[in-house]
């Protein structure tokens, strides 16, 4: 995934732990500065191993245990990826048995088909991945009362094996307009854009080059500061 700021933060790419765990590609990649996108402890165990910069992890995935979480709080990530309603409850309750204040952000659901196999697609509006417009309202009362919880950002995901940009662009313009409505209210500061780009297995495949993707989604993402008008 691409992890784009939208106040004065710099973008920086997390690595997904899950496609590979392979301790000297994860030492590699952590010495060159990139963040990691983990879903397990033990992701995040091996990521922390690594040498990674704890400010560049994010920490993804449905199902996240009270054991996943409560390893994540004390190490002070980057940010933690919002699934549920009830994933949040938990966190809001582990901050304050902790008494750490904890920086997450909201995955929605953006309601956008990826066009790719329909086991891979996450981000469509049948798809269990993601919040709802209900459960978004749920978290933003919660979070009225959540003292030690800081949302930074918003992130969606649509799926793997993807080919066409179109879907990502979609994406971007459902998200942008929930992150001025939320933004707001809270100063948010980035923007996950997540995805599986597909693998070029032969020639005639059509995929999309990471150099590519970035010069597409930056120009999509205006650069602007907390406060100013959009």
């Amino acid at each position: 995934m691409i992890i784009v700021a939208i106040f004065q933060v710099p973008t920086w790419f997390c690595y997904s732990v899950k496609s590979s765990n392979n301790l000297a590609i994860l030492k590699l990649i952590a010495s060159n500065g990139y963040g990691f996108d983990v879903v397990s402890k033990g992701e995040l165990q091996k990521a922390l191993y690594a040498k990674a910069d704890p400010k560049k992890i994010v920490f993804s995935g449905v199902g996240k245990t009270e054991e996943d979480l409560s390893f994540a709080i004390k190490n002070k990530i980057k940010s933690i990826n919002v699934e549920s309603y009830s994933e949040l409850k938990l966190i809001n309750k582990l901050s304050k048995k902790f008494d750490e204040e904890v920086n997450i952000a909201l995955r929605l659901n953006p309601e956008v088909s990826s066009k790719t196999h329909p086991f891979l697609d996450t981000g469509s509006k049948d798809t269990k991945f993601g919040l709802s417009e209900d459960e978004l309202s749920c978290c933003m009362k919660l979070l009225e009362n959540g003292d030690n919880i800081n949302l930074k950002g918003l992130a969606f995901h649509i799926g793997s094996d993807i080919r066409d940009f179109s879907s990502y662009e979609k994406a971007i313009k459902v998200m942008l307009k929930k992150f001025n409505t939320i933004s707001k209210i809270y100063p948010l500061e980035f923007l996950d854009v997540g995805g599986g780009l597909a693998i070029k297995y032969f020639d005639e495949d059509q995929t999309i080059k990471i150099k590519t993707f970035v010069e597409k989604v930056k120009p999509r993402v205006p650069m602007r500061r907390w406060g100013e008008p959009e």
